[in-house]
């Protein structure tokens, strides 16, 4: 979200992130309260909170549209892993009828988007939905099944992080849990060696290769989203779970690796480099969009 926000405010647009209150500024608060900010992120851990609740009650009409990107998480995560995604069905309830709701979603399968329609208790006929084919023109993808080694799959990574350096391109490795983030990622620190750390002295300022996932501390996470972004980053790679990801938006990132994706399975993803320096990772075969229009007061 910070992400975002920073870029946004680059552009002349006012703009802000809902926090536990705790951790919000006293002015940033005053401004939601007030209704001052033209675009608002929030978690959806957040937005179950009692004063962002209220927040949106007092803002009445003003709001004029809430967005849920990522909606496929509302079915997919919201009975188990992050149940506060259930609760965007709250929020939907107290909104004032005159405020346009827009869900966004790659992910997204018939079936599911019934299951989001369920739980927001939307009726098929209230909703439009627009689908289209992304097609890319930049984006080369591979796949092949691995051989169940980490070490063998990735040793052209290996190869090509001690030659190029701070010149490497960057990579992002997901991996399905925090064990395997921690070892693929000292796998890959172990055999890189020297090359690295970015000078003489091994601190974290200096090293090329990170992980990142839901149990580091919040010093690190800081530094990762901080400095990944980055075009000239002294980080080249991301070891990290689906944690790492959402909300972050780094324009020049080279590969992208979905390790043990299903039984083994090495996903490759890379960036034709005569088109776009952008490589966006592509999750299924349409861009679904739920626009659901204003209800009639009568």
């Amino acid at each position: 979200m910070f992400n975002q926000v920073e870029i946004l405010l680059r552009m002349g647009v006012s703009a802000a992130a809902i926090l536990p209150p705790s951790e919000l500024h006293p002015d940033t608060k005053r401004g939601l309260l007030a209704g001052k900010f033209t675009v608002v992120f929030c978690s959806p851990e957040a937005m179950s909170m009692d004063i962002w609740r209220e927040m949106i009650v007092q803002l009445g009409e003003r709001l004029c549209l809430f967005t849920c990107d990522e909606a496929h998480c509302i079915s997919e995560w919201g009975l188990d892993f992050r149940p506060e995604y259930m609760e965007i069905s709250r929020v939907y309830s107290i909104l004032p009828k005159s405020t346009r709701w827009l869900f966004l979603t790659a992910t997204c399968t018939d079936q599911l988007h019934q299951s989001i329609l369920d739980i927001l208790n939307i009726k098929p006929d209230e909703v439009q939905t627009i689908a289209a084919v992304p097609d890319r023109k930049n984006i080369y993808i591979k796949w092949k099944t691995g051989v169940r080694s980490y070490k063998q799959e990735l040793e052209w990574l290996v190869d090509h992080m001690r030659t190029a350096g701070p010149n490497a391109e960057k990579t992002i490795i997901y991996c399905r849990s925090i064990n395997q983030v921690a070892a693929v990622y000292e796998d890959l620190l172990s055999r890189i060696g020297e090359d690295a750390w970015q000078g003489k002295t091994h601190t974290m300022e200096n090293l090329g290769i990170t992980m990142y996932h839901g149990s580091i501390g919040k010093l690190q996470e800081q530094y990762v989203l901080n400095t990944f972004v980055k075009v000239d980053s002294i980080v080249r790679c991301v070891v990290c779970t689906i944690a790492f990801g959402m909300g972050i938006q780094v324009t020049d990132v080279r590969h992208i690796i979905q390790w043990d994706r299903a039984m083994g399975s090495c996903w490759l993803r890379r960036c034709l480099l005569h088109h776009s320096p952008c490589c966006m990772e592509i999750n299924c075969r349409c861009r679904q969009v739920f626009s659901h229009p204003p209800q009639s007061s009568s």
